[in-house]
């Protein structure tokens, strides 16, 4: 029988990025401090998540940071 698979969904615009997560996923609560910032993300399940960074930030490299966070921590995941 093939495993569930988990959802995320991590988007960036130019001042925030976003992330969205499944129930399932609330299980595995993870918070990431990201590097040069003061700004701490939770994900907690199906809840969006926004986060609102100076736009002098690489907000396409911590999107990506995140993803891989997502990633390593969560089997079988896929991307929306």
């Amino acid at each position: 029988m093939a495993k569930p698979k988990h959802k995320f969904l991590v988007k960036e615009n130019e001042f925030s990025i976003t992330v969205w997560t499944d129930s399932l996923v609330s299980d595995l609560a993870e918070i990431k401090t990201i590097e040069g910032t003061d700004t701490v993300l939770m994900l907690n399940g199906k809840n969006p998540i926004s986060v609102f960074l100076d736009p002098r930030y690489d907000l396409k490299e911590i999107a990506e940071e995140i993803r891989e966070l997502l990633t390593a921590r969560i089997p079988d995941v896929f991307r929306e």
